[in-house]
């Protein structure tokens, strides 16, 4: 039994930190959306986001390259341009709904821009690249904490999962894991009440009794 204690002991080691971790995932996610500015309430009008600032731009190179709206991608535009009965039509494909298309995008445009230097398109009057290059930034930050969290929280639960004993070609005859501790017990409480299985239940097993084709009873208990 003692040994029994200290697999419940190390069980609940390796699950402590991985339920933290995964609820840092989720905080850490959830701050990234609202700095994007497309966490729930969120819209491209709440200033110092990074849609607000993608929003922005878009809306310059449209006034910019009117009639070559074309000429928008090589800042990381998807730009679509068609014709409807003889009208026009220009769609800058921004993907608000994706968080990485986001940052993917944002960062193309503060990279040419930076790339560009005192030949960038955007008038320090007008575009504060520097407030967009540091939003960019920290948001990836916090993608990244995240992304590290959960593979912290995928490897605690996996050593908990071995420890169990339900980790890739473990079975009830895996030594030293709670599922063969388990049994074990299970295996011993059945010869004690042998006739009166029922009792098992008092230990937290799932007892089923039924009976035989010849009347006589047997007990089962599910793994």
């Amino acid at each position: 039994m003692a040994e029994f204690g200290t697999l419940l002991t190390d069980i609940a080691a390796q699950r402590t930190p991985a339920v933290s971790d995964g609820r840092s995932k989720e905080a850490w996610n959830e701050e990234a959306l609202r700095m994007i500015g497309i966490a729930t309430g969120q819209n491209l009008e709440i200033p110092g986001t990074v849609y607000h600032h993608i929003n922005k731009v878009h809306k310059f190179m449209g006034f910019k390259f009117k009639g070559n709206e074309e000429q928008a991608s090589l800042w990381g535009f998807d730009v679509v341009v068609g014709q409807t009965n003889g009208r026009r039509h220009v769609n800058f494909n921004i993907p608000y709904n994706s968080p990485q298309g986001m940052i993917d995008l944002a960062s193309d445009i503060v990279s040419k821009h930076g790339t560009d230097g005192v030949d960038t398109i955007f008038p320090e009057s007008l575009f504060d690249m520097a407030a967009m290059q540091q939003i960019v930034d920290e948001t990836v930050a916090l993608r990244e904490d995240a992304e590290q969290s959960d593979q912290q929280k995928q490897a605690d639960n996996q050593a908990a999962r071995v420890l169990c004993g339900y980790g890739p070609g473990q079975t009830s005859q895996t030594f030293g894991t709670l599922y063969y501790e388990i049994t074990r017990v299970r295996d011993l409480l059945l010869l004690a009440y042998d006739g009166n299985e029922e009792q098992l239940s008092l230990w937290g097993f799932n007892v089923v009794v039924s009976a035989t084709a010849g009347g006589k009873k047997g007990g089962e208990t599910e793994e």
